[in-house]
């Protein structure tokens, strides 16, 4: 009994979100922890299913929480619980992605009760996800969408760039802006933003991220 209560102050005192579900799957502890993530009070919650609490969705849009939860399942086998990240949703109604992790341990009855542990990694998610989808225009990117740029055999794309275009050009790829090209160029903010409507014009792009995504696509400039 003292152990089951060492474990009840830890969990409460952790800045982690901490719930406990039963062998029934209702949530029988609810921290602070979890109420600061999500929103819900322990007053809320306790005694709710937790799959109509969290709503979990993995990564591919898969139901992950549901009212026959599989991690209960493999906690009564036995079966080692793999953590995962969870999109679910506040009690606002805003969307939050959760790191999630599980522990299972027995009841005073010896039935197993699922302990989550979790935190908010919203921003490192969505940051993934950016990234992923910009690496995706620079390789799926496809130039006959442009239908300004003439493709020559016997060398490089020909875009019509001026040399100080290029120089910006290389700028945009290595992450500058406005006012970082225009220093390094020893230019106006003005010169420098008439420059990059010139190239957007002239890769027939409208962003810049599709103008560094044509210009990796066709090697016009060294991104080392």
């Amino acid at each position: 009994m003292t152990s089951g209560i060492n474990l009840t102050i830890s969990l409460e005192s952790t800045a982690d979100g901490v719930f406990t579900v039963d062998e029934k799957q209702r949530i029988v502890f609810w921290n602070q922890g979890a109420e600061d993530v999500l929103g819900y009070t322990s007053a809320e919650v306790i005694g709710r299913n937790c799959a109509e609490v969290i709503q979990g969705v993995d990564e591919d849009g898969q139901v992950v929480c549901t009212l026959e939860c599989p991690d209960l399942g493999r906690a009564h086998l036995g079966t080692r619980l793999c953590g995962r990240n969870v999109r679910s949703r506040t009690k606002s109604g805003e969307l939050r992605w959760l790191s999630v992790s599980h522990l299972s341990v027995n009841s005073d009855t010896g039935a197993p009760v699922l302990v989550h542990i979790f935190r908010n990694v919203t921003p490192e998610v969505e940051a993934r996800k950016l990234l992923q989808r910009i690496v995706s225009q620079v390789t799926n990117y496809d130039p006959g969408q442009t239908g300004q740029v003439e493709y020559n055999q016997d060398g490089p794309y020909d875009t019509g760039l001026t040399e100080r275009e290029t120089q910006v050009l290389e700028l945009l790829v290595k992450g500058g802006g406005t006012a970082s090209i225009a220093e390094d160029l020893f230019i106006s903010n003005t010169t420098a933003r008439n420059h990059i409507q010139n190239i957007l014009a002239k890769l027939g792009v409208h962003t810049r991220l599709e103008a560094v995504a044509y210009a990796l696509k066709h090697r016009l400039i060294d991104p080392g």
